[in-house]
């Protein structure tokens, strides 16, 4: 690598290079890793170095997935509520019952021709 390509960062900048914002390190198994404390980071990571020292002997990796699926739901329980008291929403004009609603809603969208197998799983659909 070049010495021109070669950047330090922050161990905060580090957490948030996992997050699809970021991009440098988008991984969306791994974007709960903003979420927690930096002491929590370098406990999980310390977890799954021993939890894939083990998989390397015995060749089980069921260990490595259920650490990280324990440390994903620590991740994201730290997020808390998402209700807002103030919100940018409009009073309806008329009532529900003669109103056309619309629900949009979105998931994991990804760049075409990258796909970043989530939980393992190439293609992921909604389905699936």
């Amino acid at each position: 690598m070049a010495q021109a390509e070669l950047q330090s960062e922050t161990f905060e900048e580090f957490k948030k290079s996992f997050s699809a914002k970021r991009g440098t390190r988008s991984n969306m198994n791994f974007k709960f890793l903003k979420n927690l404390s930096d002491e929590d980071v370098g406990e999980f990571f310390k977890q799954l170095a021993q939890k894939l020292g083990e998989s390397f002997y015995d060749g089980q990796l069921d260990r490595v997935h259920q650490l990280i699926v324990e440390w994903q739901a620590r991740g994201y329980a730290v997020r808390g509520n998402y209700a807002y008291d103030d919100a940018p929403f409009t009073p309806l004009q008329k009532p529900i019952a003669r109103s056309r609603l619309m629900l949009l809603t979105s998931s994991g969208h990804f760049v075409e021709g990258y796909d970043p197998e989530p939980f393992g799983i190439k293609n992921l659909t909604r389905r699936k």
